[in-house]
């Protein structure tokens, strides 16, 4: 049975994947806002504002999350969380790269996730903070 601090945890990372996705997004598609210099109107808003308003609130989720992974209690920790969930690594290759045993892998894995639920700002009240 995982501990539910631990499943806070991932589901903050799972996030982070998809809001970088739209990080990723923000960066090209301020680049391809189209300007015709006509007037024109929307009845759902300024498209172009709202996706740089979208954005922005991804950039800012992920930078919490990097800004908190750097600044777990140990390098260990940082380097299993970035590469296991920021960067999607599989886990053999982490392991084997830091020179842990699977099993003692795993046990620092779950003490990262528990360090990154204890420092982590977007996790209020056990309940995660979503845009």
């Amino acid at each position: 049975m995982k501990d539910e601090r631990i499943e806070q945890a991932i589901l903050i990372l799972d996030e982070y994947q998809k809001q970088h996705k739209i990080e990723k997004q923000r960066k090209l598609a301020i680049s391809a806002v189209e300007y015709t210099g006509m007037p024109s109107g929307s009845n759902k808003g300024n498209p172009s504002e709202n996706k740089v308003v979208s954005g922005i609130s991804a950039t800012q989720f992920c930078e919490t999350v990097r800004a908190t992974v750097n600044s777990l209690d140990s390098q260990l920790y940082t380097t299993i969380i970035n590469r296991r969930y920021l960067n999607g690594e599989l886990c053999h290759s982490i392991y084997n790269d830091v020179g842990l045993s699977e099993p003692t892998f795993f046990r620092k894995q779950n003490k990262a996730l528990l360090n990154f639920y204890e420092m982590c700002p977007l996790i209020v009240n056990k309940k995660m903070i979503a845009n």
